[in-house]
């Protein structure tokens, strides 16, 4: 019981034979759920469309904190969320968690951030005594179909883009004027008017 996103470029297979996947897709985020028909346990995933933006401490910080916001419009009380650097599903991902308490029954939030190209955030909702480690080796158990390569760092071309700009004004500008026998200073401004 494996699912395949070719599209999202992963696959994970499900923890036991019995527990089915449900999807739905939306232009902003594509969400996968697996879940337990037998215990009613369920792992959510959502995966977005490609991003060059990086995950740091700062930006987990914001989406734990829309996170936080999205559940206490539910109803539910969240403690302080907690992360910490982890090697699952692959190197600089994150792992979070917080305390939740709805209804007098407590909870904890587990998850997980990766990005790979795209974000991949992966969410579970366990009672107060579960470990997580069925959560984990779940997570743990996702690939990609393909390696998403470096996020892109523009700046250097811009950059390199920027010089060739100048050399080509400044540096034409100066030959342009040396040939037409005018002043060299400021070549590139001369060569324009």
């Amino acid at each position: 019981n494996v699912l395949t996103v070719p599209e999202d470029n992963f696959t994970v297979p499900a923890p036991g034979d019995d527990w089915e996947w449900l999807v739905a897709r939306s232009p902003r985020v594509n969400n996968y759920m697996c879940q337990s028909p037998k215990t009613g346990a369920r792992f959510v995933m959502a995966v977005t469309p490609p991003i060059q933006d990086v995950l740091t401490t700062k930006s987990i910080g914001e989406i734990l904190n829309q996170l936080k916001r999205q559940f206490e419009s539910m109803g539910m009380e969240v403690g302080e969320y907690t992360q910490e650097p982890s090697t699952i599903p692959f190197r600089n991902s994150y792992r979070f968690m917080a305390s939740i308490r709805k209804d007098g029954k407590e909870y904890r939030s587990i998850g997980y951030l990766a990005q790979a190209g795209r974000l991949y955030n992966f969410q579970a909702f366990v009672s107060a005594a579960d470990d997580g480690e069925a959560f984990k080796s779940f997570v743990g158990r996702f690939s990609l179909i393909a390696p998403a390569g470096p996020v892109p760092d523009y700046s250097s071309a811009i950059t390199a883009v920027y010089v060739l700009i100048l050399v080509v004004f400044i540096g034409g500008g100066g030959v342009f004027n040396l040939i037409s026998g005018r002043p060299k200073i400021n070549g590139g401004l001369i060569s324009v008017i």
